[in-house]
């Protein structure tokens, strides 16, 4: 469906549902008013979402380059990162204490 044809069918919706609560209601000057402040605040709420898309795809972006970095991290130290942490460990004072735990074979 073009967009054309999107906008044309959601203002004769919104041409309905304007009569049908005329017709329910039978005060124009209310309805009126209450159209105008939705159409006042518009821009409001277009700024209100667009905040918090931008929040949402800015922290999927923040995942997603977190997630690269992790990989690339990963291959740099399934790749040198034995070797480098053995020869690292040789100037390391507290050696001896955290060997068990961090043994790199």
């Amino acid at each position: 469906m073009s967009p054309a044809a999107q906008a044309r069918g959601g203002l004769s919706r919104r041409r309905f549902a304007f009569r049908c609560a005329h017709l329910a209601f039978r005060d124009f000057h209310h309805l009126a008013i209450f159209t105008l402040h939705d159409i006042a605040f518009l821009p409001v709420e277009v700024l209100i979402v667009t905040m918090i898309l931008h929040e949402l795809l800015e922290r999927r972006a923040r995942r997603e380059k977190l997630h690269k970095l992790s990989m690339v991290i990963a291959a740099f130290f399934s790749e040198v990162g034995a070797e480098l942490l053995r020869r690292i460990a040789v100037f390391d004072a507290a050696d001896a204490t955290v060997r068990e735990a961090f043994l790199a074979e």
